[in-house]
């Protein structure tokens, strides 16, 4: 999986034959394994069968060495490449223009596919969305980013300070921040497209959505706003005890939310300290200051910003 010979039959047990049966063979040549009574012609079906855990062919032992050298061969030549799919799903934000603290990570990055091919698809807190394969050369947990969706604010911010503060034109704040000409028109009128929503309108959502748990809603949510709807408490019916709270998954979710609704209010209020209420509302999470003392991450960013002493 990991090497990618899954890739084109998008079914998790069905190997990609003809391109494992090609590297294999010039791996050790068709004359050695011809030899060693290995069939590797085009009709020959042994490297499926060697992998199906129910198969009911027995195989020489020395074709699993030979199958476990090549695929081990296959993994060091990758991870020398730099280019290895993080298994892990411990990715960074790629977009310079947000105020991202070192240890933060994407929190939700889904799996997608395209033409029987598999590709990542993330959108973080501070706007932007994107789509990428792998790592990057210099940084594996680094995507690579191969189509953007969605700016955000931050590209927005940047674009109108280029333009007020810098004066440059529209074709050199382009050239300066690596985007079309196209892109930097939009982000200077403060245009959407069609993948692009803005905070009010999210923020409709999740209010109509909290009291009606509409479908629609809920799969809008899911696509747009898939951190805010994890961190939302399941409903318990009448009488009910419910289900004890996972309290460090909470604060893994809830910290990338925070941390977006704290930059936000920063932007709107720059030279003051804000209050749990503020934060309170600009986030969507209820009863704050109680769940603050067991969330020891969302803990941290509330005390650089929260004014001692306040409430409202």
């Amino acid at each position: 999986m990991a090497l990618g010979y899954l890739e084109g039959t998008r079914n998790p047990k069905r190997l990609s034959q003809q391109r494992l049966r090609g590297e294999f063979s010039e791996l050790y040549s068709p004359e050695f394994l011809a030899k060693i009574g290995c069939n590797c012609a085009p009709n020959s079906t042994w490297i499926t069968e060697i992998f199906r855990v129910s198969s009911k062919n027995h195989f020489h032992p020395l074709f699993h060495a030979l199958i476990q050298v090549f695929l081990e061969d296959k993994c060091a030549s990758r991870r020398s490449d730099s280019v290895q799919i993080n298994e892990s799903g411990e990715w960074k934000c790629p977009n310079r223009y947000a105020r991202h603290d070192a240890e933060f990570r994407l929190p939700v990055v889904c799996n997608r596919w395209c033409k029987g091919r598999r590709y990542f698809s993330a959108r973080c807190p501070c706007g932007y969305g994107f789509t990428f394969r792998h790592g990057s050369s210099g940084d594996p947990i680094l995507p690579e980013i191969t189509h953007v969706f969605a700016w955000g604010p931050c590209f927005e911010r940047e674009a109108n300070r280029l333009k007020d503060d810098e004066g440059l034109s529209p074709q050199e704040i382009s050239c300066t921040m690596d985007v079309c000409y196209e892109v930097v028109v939009r982000l200077l009128q403060r245009k959407k497209n069609k993948f692009e929503y803005s905070e009010r309108e999210i923020h409709a959502w999740r209010s109509k959505w909290l009291k009606s748990r509409s479908n629609i809603l809920y799969l809008r949510l899911l696509r747009n706003d898939r951190t805010w709807l994890a961190a939302q408490e399941k409903k318990v019916s009448r009488g009910g005890q419910g289900g004890k709270k996972n309290w460090a998954a909470l604060d893994r979710t809830y910290a990338p939310l925070l941390r977006s609704a704290v930059e936000r209010l920063k932007a709107k209020y720059p030279r003051r300290r804000v209050s749990y209420l503020a934060v309170e509302v600009e986030s969507g999470i209820k009863s704050l200051k109680v769940k603050a003392c067991r969330l020891p991450i969302c803990s941290k960013i509330l005390s650089k910003v929260i004014e001692p002493g306040r409430r409202a």
